[in-house]
C-alpha cells in the first residue's frame, strides 16, 4: 500500500476529503432523527404510531439496499475504483428527495402524509446508501493499522459532529426562531421548506467534495484476491457467511441493540426539550450546540482510550455513559432534585451537561463500532481471500437501521400510549403525561443500552489477534496489485 494511505500517514488532503463526507451524512441523520418525526407528528398532526411505522418501513427498505450496494461496490472495477462511482451517483437524487420530505402538499390527510413520508424517506435513505456504504467501506481500506483505523473513524465522526452542530445551529437559531405567533419556533410549519432546500444544497456540495477529494485513493489501495462478478443471489450467501463468523455475529447483535437505544433517544429528544423541560427553540439550539461542540473533544479522547484498552471495552464504556446520563435527569426531577422549568439559568446548563455526557457516550460506542467493523473485515479476508468491506458495512447497516427504525416505532407508540396528542401546546400537557414521557425516555434508553453492553462482552477479536491477521494478509498482497 502506498505510504500516503497507510494508518496515520494519510495526507492532509485525503483526510480532509474523507472527513468532509461525514458532514452530509450528519445533516441527513440530524434531520431524520431530530426534525422529521417531530414535524410530521406535532406540526402536521400524524399520530406517533403511524409516523413511527412510516419511519420503520423506510428504514427496513433502506436497510435492504445496504448489502446490495456494499456487495456491488466490492465487485465493481472502473477507472474511478470500486467505491467512487457510487459516491458520485448518490448526492443529487438524495438532495431532491430530502427537500421533498419537508414540502408535503396541503390537504393530504393522515393517510396521504403517511405515504408521502414513507415514500420519500425510502428514496432519500436509498440515495444516501449509494454514498454512505461505499464511503464507509473506503474508510476501512485507507488503513491496515489497528489504532490508525480508529483515528480514521474519529476523523469522519469529527466532521459529522461539525455537520450536526451546523444543522442544529441553522435550524434553531435561524429557521425556527421564536416569533410572537410561534413562541416555540419549531412548531411553525412555514420554515421547514426553506430549511429542507438550504440543507439539500449543502449535502450535494459536501458529498461531491468528499468523492472528489478521495478519488486519488481509488488506484492506490491493494487488493486481496479477485472477487466474483456481482450477482444479487450472492449477497444472501455473503450475509450467511458473515453471520457464521462469531466476531461479526456478536458485534452485530450488540450494534443492533445499541442502535435501538440511540434511535429512541434521538427520536424523543426534541419532544423532551419541548414538553418535559419546556424549552424554547433557542434554548434547545443552545443545548444541542453546546453538546456537540463538546463531542469534538470526545473523539480524540475515545481514540486515545482505544490505544490502551480493547475496543469492546470502549463500546461498553460509551453505552453505559449514554444510558446513565439519559436516565438520571428525569429521575432527579421525580425526586425534586433537578432545577425546575421556571429556573432557566439553572435548567439549561443542567440539561446541557447531561446531554453532553450522553452524546459523548454514544460517540464512544459508535467510534469503537466503526473501527471494529474494519477489523472483522480483515478476519473475513483471512478465511475467504477476498476484501469485502462493503458486505460487512452493508450488513451492519441493515441491522442498525432496522433497529433504529424499531426505536422510532417504539417512540411513536410511547407518545400515543402516554396520550401526548399531535400538535399539543407546550405547557398545556397534563403533568401525568409529561412525567410518563420522562420515565419512558430515560428508563427505556438505559434498559436497551444495558442489553447491548452485555452482548458485546461475547466479542473476542482483540488487538493481538488483529495484528496476527494483518501480518498474514500483508504477505498475500503483491506490491503491484492495485484497484
Amino acid at each position: 500500500m502506498r505510504g500516503e494511505q497507510v494508518g496515520t500517514e494519510l495526507s492532509r488532503i485525503v483526510k480532509l476529503g474523507y472527513g468532509v463526507g461525514g458532514l452530509g451524512d450528519a445533516i441527513v441523520h440530524f434531520s431524520f432523527e431530530t426534525l422529521v418525526f417531530f414535524f410530521y407528528t406535532q406540526v402536521l398532526g400524524m399520530t406517533g404510531t403511524l409516523a413511527g411505522f412510516a419511519v420503520f418501513v423506510a428504514l427496513v427498505f433502506d436497510a435492504l439496499s445496504d448489502p446490495l450496494v456494499g456487495s456491488l461496490s466490492d465487485s465493481t472495477r472502473s477507472r474511478l475504483g470500486r467505491r467512487h462511482p457510487f459516491m458520485f451517483a448518490g448526492p443529487l437524487p438524495l438532495a431532491l428527495c430530502f427537500y421533498l420530505l419537508f414540502v408535503p402538499p396541503e390537504g393530504l390527510g393522515e393517510a396521504g402524509l403517511f405515504f408521502w413520508l414513507t415514500g420519500f424517506s425510502v428514496l432519500a435513505r436509498t440515495c444516501l446508501t449509494l454514498f454512505s456504504v461505499p464511503y464507509m467501506s473506503l474508510g476501512a481500506e485507507l488503513s491496515q493499522d489497528y489504532v490508525g483505523r480508529t483515528w480514521i473513524v474519529a476523523t469522519r465522526m469529527s466532521f459529522g459532529a461539525i455537520g450536526w452542530i451546523g444543522a442544529a445551529g441553522v435550524a434553531f437559531f435561524g429557521f425556527f426562531r421564536s416569533t410572537e405567533a410561534f413562541p416555540i419556533g419549531h412548531m411553525n410549519p412555514e420554515p421547514y421548506a426553506l430549511y429542507g432546500f438550504s440543507l439539500a444544497c449543502v449535502i450535494v456540495l459536501v458529498q461531491m467534495a468528499s468523492a472528489a477529494g478521495t478519488l486519488g485513493t481509488a488506484r492506490g489501495i491493494a487488493l486481496v484476491g479477485e472477487p466474483e462478478p456481482f450477482r444479487p443471489a450472492r449477497v444472501f450467501a455473503e450475509l450467511r457467511a458473515a453471520f457464521r463468523q462469531q466476531s461479526f455475529r456478536w458485534f452485530a447483535i450488540a450494534g443492533v441493540i445499541a442502535a435501538g437505544a440511540l434511535g429512541v433517544r434521538q427520536t424523543l429528544v426534541l419532544h423532551m426539550n419541548t414538553y418535559f423541560w419546556d424549552l424554547s427553540s433557542e434554548e434547545t439550539g443552545t443545548i444541542m450546540v453546546i453538546t456537540l461542540f463538546g463531542l469534538l473533544a470526545g473523539f480524540p479522547f475515545w481514540a486515545w482510550l482505544s490505544r490502551r484498552i480493547e475496543k469492546r471495552r470502549v463500546f461498553q464504556a460509551g453505552l453505559i455513559t449514554l444510558g446513565v446520563c439519559v436516565a438520571v435527569p428525569p429521575l432527579l426531577r421525580a425526586l425534586d432534585a433537578f432545577p425546575q422549568n421556571e429556573s432557566k439559568l439553572l435548567l439549561v446548563p443542567a440539561v446541557a451537561f447531561f446531554s453532553l455526557l450522553s452524546a459523548l457516550g454514544g460517540t464512544g460506542a459508535q467510534l469503537a463500532q466503526g473501527s471494529m467493523a474494519a477489523d472483522i473485515a480483515d478476519e473475513s479476508a483471512l478465511s475467504t481471500g477476498l476484501r469485502q468491506e462493503g458486505v460487512f458495512f452493508g450488513s451492519l447497516n441493515v441491522l442498525v437501521k432496522c433497529s433504529s427504525g424499531l426505536g422510532h416505532q417504539l417512540a411513536g407508540i410511547l407518545l400515543d400510549v402516554i396520550g401526548l396528542s399531535a400538535g399539543a401546546s407546550p405547557g398545556g400537557v397534563p403533568d401525568e403525561v409529561v412525567a410518563n414521557l420522562g420515565w419512558g425516555y430515560g428508563v427505556g434508553v438505559l434498559a436497551i443500552a444495558g442489553f447491548a453492553v452485555v452482548a458485546i462482552g461475547r466479542y473476542r477479536l482483540d488487538k493481538g489477534r488483529v495484528a496476527e491477521i494483518q501480518e498474514v494478509l500483508a504477505g498475500r498482497v503483491p506490491a503491484q496489485t492495485r484497484r
